[in-house]
């Protein structure tokens, strides 16, 4: 994509963790949380990241926000290497890119009131003086829909919306440009995660913000994304505009995804047929073909042999098999 649309590049990462320690000692001991992945998020848009637990949407939202450093690749943000950053610019950085958590409750101190873990960022960085940091708290608080009288509660007298509202006002008080939304509607009920969603679109539109909106729900995703990135074992295996992957799914996985959501889809191009509905598990060391090929309905021998690589196709559809 163009550089001056870019926001935040990916290229080639990778991240992996050994686990051969103990009686966990095993062939498989080295796990490619993320295996190289190679993204762009453009400025103000939403990328939807989606697939299932364990494929590493997580991992790759804790590289982006520098919770982990990577075994190799690169996350460019403003054609800045962040893992090269240091000092003034790294803190930078950090009020640049924030972050929604899944659990609106245990992502909250207990012990403090709701205005105080609000303005906490603002005292951390030290970017105001107390009067403006209070005139700050008040403007961000009215922003997500919580009043005055609301600051002084404490997180266990809020219902489970007005909690995420309390987190994502934290995420924002130190206006960044892109957040990171990590499943931030899954502990919800249906009624509240339309609110949050809601609240989520409008203060992009206001705020000019760029979203990582990660999520295992192709209706939440559909509904909030410019573009999707299905993600499996730590790879990406389709990519592209949202209607391109809701409604002509190119990948067998992205097909088994949106065959799984009840009466969302009625086009015949998803085929609600699968050679194997098991849970994901990582590929046997030495394993050197495509990693969906155990559970794909289509595989033949050069998909056992050889990892297909991500391609582009028309209108920016990008898809990683080799029947396509």
């Amino acid at each position: 994509m163009p550089m001056n649309q870019t926001l935040l590049e990916i290229s080639e990462l990778k991240k992996s963790f050994d686990v051969n320690n103990g009686f966990l000692r095993n062939s498989n001991s080295i796990i490619h949380a993320v295996d190289g992945v190679t993204l762009g998020i453009r400025r103000a848009e939403t990328l939807g990241l989606v697939g299932e637990s364990g494929c590493g949407k997580s991992t790759l939202a804790r590289l982006i926000v520098r919770l982990e450093r990577p075994s190799a690749g690169t996350i460019l943000f403003d054609n800045d290497d962040i893992f090269q950053l240091t000092g003034e610019r790294l803190k930078g950085y950090r009020r640049s890119v924030q972050m929604i958590f899944q659990d609106p409750y245990s992502s909250l101190n207990p012990r403090r009131t709701a205005g105080d873990i609000i303005a906490e960022p603002l005292k951390i960085h030290a970017l105001t003086a107390p009067r403006e940091g209070e005139d700050k708290l008040l403007e961000i608080s009215e922003l997500v829909g919580l009043n005055e009288d609301q600051l002084n509660r404490y997180p266990h007298e809020f219902s489970g919306g007005q909690r995420q509202r309390i987190g994502i006002a934290r995420a924002l008080i130190l206006r960044p440009r892109l957040l990171i939304a990590d499943e931030p509607v899954s502990a919800l009920d249906l009624s509240v995660q339309a609110q949050i969603l809601n609240l989520l679109k409008s203060l992009q539109n206001e705020l000019k913000l760029a979203y990582l909106f990660i999520t295992h729900d192709f209706g939440v995703v559909r509904h909030m994304s410019d573009r999707i990135a299905v993600m499996y074992l730590g790879k990406i295996v389709e990519l592209g505009k949202t209607t391109q992957v809701c409604d002509a799914p190119l990948h067998p996985y992205t097909q088994a995804l949106i065959a799984a959501v009840p009466e969302l889809y009625s086009s015949k191009t998803v085929e609600k047929k699968s050679r194997a509905n098991d849970a994901p598990k990582p590929v046997a060391a030495g394993f050197s073909g495509c990693a969906y090929f155990p559970r794909c309905r289509y595989g033949e021998s050069i998909c056992e042999n050889t990892p297909p690589l991500l391609q582009e196709g028309a209108g920016e559809h990008s898809v990683a098999c080799h029947k396509i």
